[in-house]
């Protein structure tokens, strides 16, 4: 999901919007996104991980690696499922199941990737503050994760 969005970021603008359609025109310059480390830090699967404010995009990126007993249930069984516990500045919450392993290559800290419908992606103004994980799945990871933060800025050629 990160691709495609990024591949409609940098290519489409926005023309209108209405409650049910984004109409969008493809970008007559070349633009390019530029990637900044802003943190990164060793943290807990039990920590609630705090999404900092950033002018561009933010990306998150969690190496979670599978602790021996949950290496050899994922050889021989199917982990059980993990989710993400997602919070928005306006107080609402929701939950969406996800690989672990998919973190380590970047998710956006975006409103569009979370939506339940169209309608609820074109509330532009809410923004991700919080993100925390649980699941009977975690149990077969170790403890400590690494969390880094990334901005994507946009530039024109």
């Amino acid at each position: 999901a990160p691709n495609t969005w990024e591949s409609i970021i940098t290519h489409y603008e926005t023309i209108s919007k209405d409650k049910n359609y984004i109409l969008m025109k493809q970008k007559k310059e070349s633009i390019i996104l530029k990637e900044n480390l802003v943190s990164a830090y060793q943290s807990s699967l039990d920590e609630e991980i705090n999404i900092p404010q950033a002018e561009g995009l933010v990306t998150l990126t969690v190496d979670m690696k599978l602790s021996l007993k949950g290496y050899a249930v994922g050889l021989l069984y199917c982990i059980e499922p993990v989710y993400a516990v997602i919070t928005f500045d306006d107080g609402s919450v929701i939950q969406r199941r996800i690989i672990p392993d998919q973190l380590s290559q970047g998710i956006w800290m975006d409103n569009y990737s979370y939506a339940n419908d169209l309608n609820d992606s074109l509330k532009l103004d809410k923004k991700i503050i919080r993100i925390s994980f649980l699941g009977e799945g975690l149990k077969n990871y170790k403890s400590e994760i690494t969390v880094q933060f990334f901005e994507q800025k946009i530039e024109t050629k």
